[in-house]
């Protein structure tokens, strides 16, 4: 299941883009963990042009060995 969400907000000055997110815990599948991490790629290369906030309920610890 994807959890991720994404706003994109747009002014004459600036572009931003809010991406809110809610990694899969300690113990998930690495399959799990590393479909996230493609979805949450996908939505920022898709919005190159905007500043980026990553934000949300980051449930890893991200130097454990991942392997993607």
């Amino acid at each position: 299941m994807i959890k991720s969400c994404a706003a994109r907000f747009e002014s004459a000055l600036w572009k931003l883009l809010v991406v809110s997110v809610y990694l899969p815990c300690e113990g998930s599948s690495s399959d799990e963990f590393c479909e996230q991490l493609a979805c949450i790629e996908g939505i920022i290369s898709e919005h190159q042009d905007c500043h980026i906030v990553l934000c949300g309920d980051f449930n890893v610890d991200f130097c454990e060995n991942w392997t993607c």
